[in-house]
């Protein structure tokens, strides 16, 4: 077995870790080239001194991408496992094992404090998924704790009675309002999700919006498609027939909240998508179960939270 850094070896292989996964995930969560080359690849966050591939012969066998803040916007001292593989054939060898091992010794030497399992930018999973038992038994035997549960809903028949206007479409004029109300009222990472939207040639179509004399009130992201980048809702399309679209993040500003807002901006979203031909709307890494379900949408995944605090 040969240990390669991921960053020297990650065009050589990715087909052979597409094929892999697939292997392994691909009936529950089809991965695409386009979407691995975007969130494992072309990722900026991906930390390649702790991210490692091992190989046997011309064989990838094994596999950990690790990510960390590279642009200072979330916690510096958090570093997020971002993919950790073994090819079943060679599982019970302790690959899993080193390959975490010296990502951990990498990370802590960088100054983190915390490693959390998914969660990062341009992720696939929030968390580990819920069934996975022998993965969250192993993930604890080496210090990690369960903190928490999300889920991802989806509503393979969406309606909306709403009418959309222009107004509600976000205009590429308006970004600079998008940031400052995101930047006042919610986390650093929406407001990071959408400069990354823009800087890869997002027009503002993807928001919708609702504002009072001309300062938005509430918003909406959706996400369809690949362009100009592949939402997190939408990173398993290829498992629903027809068009996939996605619902968030959205937030409403706290002096208009309680006046169904929020409902009412999930259903001019909903409009929007539907316009667009789609079929199916998921929402992922959720925690408002009874609002998702009162707008018809059941669960489809859920995730358990893991994360593990270092000592320094």
């Amino acid at each position: 077995m040969q240990m390669h850094l991921w960053e020297d070896v990650k065009q050589q292989y990715s087909d052979q870790i597409c094929i892999l996964w697939n292997r392994i995930y691909g009936d529950r969560f089809p991965l695409r080239k386009s979407l691995f080359q975007q969130n494992s690849i072309e990722d900026i966050h991906v930390d390649a001194d702790a991210s490692r591939l091992v190989t046997v012969g011309d064989e990838a066998v094994g596999l950990i991408i690790v990510k960390r803040d590279h642009y200072n916007r979330f916690q510096r001292s958090q570093a997020w496992i971002h993919l950790l593989m073994v090819d079943p054939t060679y599982q019970h060898r302790g690959i899993g094992s080193k390959l975490l091992k010296q990502a951990e010794a990498t990370v802590v030497n960088m100054g983190a404090s915390e490693i959390v399992i998914g969660q990062d930018p341009y992720h696939y999973f929030p968390g580990v998924p819920a069934d996975q038992n022998a993965i969250k038994k192993w993930l604890m035997k080496r210090g990690y704790t369960n903190v928490n549960s999300v889920s991802d809903y989806v509503n393979t028949s969406p309606q909306s009675e709403r009418k959309l206007d222009t107004e509600n479409i976000l205009s590429s004029d308006e970004k600079g309002k998008l940031f400052s109300f995101l930047k006042a009222y919610f986390s650093s990472r929406w407001l990071y999700e959408a400069e990354e939207y823009f800087l890869k040639g997002g027009s503002g179509s993807a928001y919708v919006i609702i504002k009072d004399q001309g300062e938005i009130i509430a918003f909406c992201k959706t996400n369809i498609g690949e362009k100009p980048l592949i939402g997190s809702n939408v990173n398993w399309s290829q498992r629903f027939t027809g068009i996939l679209g996605g619902i968030g993040p959205l937030g409403v500003h706290p002096e208009w909240r309680k006046m169904k807002l929020g409902r009412e901006i999930v259903l001019l979203a909903t409009r929007h998508l539907l316009n667009q031909g789609v079929g199916s709307i998921y929402i992922d890494w959720t925690e408002l179960h009874g609002f998702y379900r009162s707008l018809g949408y059941t669960s489809i995944e859920t995730y358990d939270q893991f994360k593990k605090t270092i000592e320094i």
